[in-house]
């Protein structure tokens, strides 16, 4: 009738309209998308979401740590989630990075531009989680913001080229003389702290390199700046990356179809170049075989065919 709601559907009952929600059906080799009323249960389906699959059957175990860089294994789950973990470390990790440059004076080669650009990616030592994302510039403050100054005067030509001979040479490559050319390096930017920084940051912000090639300067040549760096995450831009790379390579499974022993054990051994295989009891084994690049040496003829 006229007084009926728009869209509604009388025949079916109010109590009948359940609900739908998505589950997956995990498998060996492949994810299946299915969907059921919410008043369904697992005990029902006999099935268990994507989610708790993988948090009963992943592991993780880092094998390698260094300052520079982290390798580890990623153990139950498929491809896909290490691909996953691969560009969620290279665009969804925020970090910190300098985004705006004020350029005061710059009398050298390069431009202001490729400057600016140098500048925001060094990559900076701070810790993303003690500072709050900036949305607008105009808002900037000591809680979202850090800033660093750099001023590098270049040494005026004090010297003139009056020959040809070496101590002339080293003359004029030393500091002031006509030739030389003043390094500036990462270690140029120093932090300014801003309003009530050095009392919640228990760390100095630095560069996490101070030996970066930023610019070169000639006699009497100078750079004066100012650098404000935001939070920020790859997606974004390049510079906000926390890695240089990330990728990752199934682990290499081998299986012997029949045992290689003896003389041919030695002779595998020495063909494979990454010492993937062992001896043991005469018989070659395979000891390493996160080594493996497949290569494929291994299966090549190693003496009379077999």
């Amino acid at each position: 009738g006229p007084d009926d709601d728009e869209g509604s559907n009388p025949s079916q009952p109010e109590e009948s309209r359940e609900a739908m929600t998505t589950f997956y059906e995990v498998g060996e080799h492949s994810v299946r998308q299915e969907f059921r009323r919410e008043s369904a249960t697992e005990e029902e389906s006999g099935e268990r979401r994507y989610a708790d699959v993988v948090a009963s059957q992943l592991r993780v175990e880092v094998t390698r740590s260094t300052r520079e860089m982290v390798e580890f294994e990623v153990i139950g789950v498929d491809v896909s989630f290490a691909n996953a973990l691969r560009r969620i470390m290279l665009a969804e990790v925020p970090t910190m990075a300098i985004e705006r440059v004020y350029i005061e004076e710059n009398t050298g080669v390069m431009h202001d531009e490729v400057l600016a650009h140098r500048l925001g990616l060094v990559p900076i030592k701070a810790d993303p989680k003690d500072f709050e994302e900036l949305h607008d510039p105009d808002d900037a403050t000591d809680v979202n913001t850090i800033v660093f100054g750099m001023e590098v005067h270049a040494p005026p030509n004090e010297y003139r080229e009056t020959g040809g001979l070496l101590e002339d040479e080293l003359q004029m490559r030393a500091p002031g003389g006509a030739r030389h050319t003043t390094i500036v390096n990462s270690d140029r930017l120093k932090w300014m702290p801003q309003g009530d920084q050095e009392s919640f940051l228990d760390y100095a912000v630095t560069p996490v390199h101070d030996d970066i090639l930023l610019t070169k300067l000639r006699p009497n040549q100078s750079i004066a700046l100012e650098a404000h760096g935001c939070k920020g995450t790859g997606k974004d831009h390049a510079k906000f990356s926390p890695v240089a790379t990330a990728s990752y390579r199934m682990l290499p499974v081998m299986h012997f179809l029949q045992p290689v022993t003896h003389d041919r054990a030695t002779a595998l051994k020495a063909r494979c170049p990454m010492d993937v295989f062992d001896i043991e009891d005469l018989t070659a084994v395979a000891a390493r075989p996160k080594n493996c690049t497949v290569c494929r040496e291994c299966v090549r003829v190693i003496d009379d065919g077999r």
